[in-house]
C-alpha cells in the first residue's frame, strides 16, 4: 500500500514539475504577457525593498549571508560536491548508480544550456557584471535542484543513522533556498527563470529515478556490474 502510495506521489510530482517547466518555457517564448507581468512587479519591489547590493562582505548581515551562497555555492562548486557523491558510491562499489548520478547532472547541465540559447532571454536591469549569458532558466537553480534532489530521493533514504539523517536534510533545504534567493538578491534572474529552474532540476532527477528503476526491473546485465544500488 505505501509503496503504490509513494509511487503515486513520484508520479504526481513528476507531472507537476515537468508541466512547470515546459508551461513556463512556452509562455516566455510565447510572450505570454501574465509571465513578463509578474517578473517585472517581483523585481520592482525587490528593488525597492534591497536596492542594488553588491557581492561582498562590507555589507549588514543579510548581504553577507547570500554573499556566501552567491560566492561559494555557485554552480562550480555544486559539481564539485556532486563529484564527490559520485566518487564515494564509486568507492562503494556503486558502479551504475555512480555513472548515474554523473549522468543526470551532466545531461540536465546540458539541456538548461540548451534551454538559455533557446529563449536568449537578458538578465534583469542592474544584475551583477560577473552574471553574463542568458538568464532563463536560472543555471543556479537548476545546478542546486538536481542536488537537492538526488540527496533527499537518492542519498538520504539508505542513510541508517536517524542523527545524520535529521540533520542532512534541513541543511540540503536551508542551502537550496538560499542559493535560489541570493539569485533574486543580487539581481541575477527574475522571478520565473528560479522557478523553472528549480522545476526542471527536481523533474529531470525524479525521471532518472524512473529510468534508473526500470532498467533495474528489466533485470539488464549492466545493471549488475558492481554492487546493485536499489532506490526506494
Amino acid at each position: 500500500m505505501f509503496g503504490k502510495f509513494k509511487s503515486g506521489v513520484t508520479s504526481s510530482a513528476l507531472a507537476l514539475t515537468g508541466a512547470t517547466f515546459i508551461g513556463v518555457s512556452v509562455g516566455l517564448g510565447a510572450g505570454v504577457t501574465a509571465l513578463h507581468n509578474l517578473d517585472k512587479r517581483v523585481r520592482d519591489r525587490w528593488y525597492q525593498r534591497y536596492g542594488r547590493p553588491k557581492m561582498n562582505f562590507k555589507g549588514d548581515k543579510l548581504n553577507t549571508y547570500y554573499t556566501i551562497f552567491a560566492k561559494y555555492f555557485d554552480i562550480p562548486a555544486i559539481l564539485g560536491i556532486v563529484g564527490i557523491m559520485s566518487s564515494f558510491f564509486y568507492v562503494k562499489k556503486y558502479y551504475v548508480v555512480s555513472a548515474w548520478v554523473l549522468g543526470v547532472v551532466g545531461s540536465g547541465g546540458v539541456v538548461g544550456f540548451v534551454q538559455k540559447n533557446v529563449i536568449q532571454r537578458s538578465r534583469p536591469f542592474q544584475h551583477l557584471v560577473q552574471d553574463t549569458g542568458y538568464s532563463f532558466p536560472s543555471g543556479h537553480a537548476v545546478a542546486s535542484s538536481v542536488f537537492f534532489a538526488i540527496v533527499s530521493l537518492v542519498l538520504l533514504p539508505v542513510i541508517k543513522n536517524p542523527i545524520i539523517k535529521g540533520v542532512t536534510l534541513p541543511i540540503v533545504l536551508g542551502s537550496w533556498l538560499s542559493i535560489i534567493l541570493s539569485r533574486f538578491y543580487f539581481h541575477a534572474h527574475f522571478l520565473t527563470d528560479v522557478i523553472s529552474g528549480s522545476a526542471f532540476g527536481i523533474f529531470w532527477v525524479l525521471l532518472g529515478v524512473k529510468g534508473y528503476k526500470w532498467l533495474l526491473h528489466q533485470d539488464f546485465p549492466i545493471m549488475r556490474i558492481g554492487k546493485t544500488f536499489y532506490m526506494k
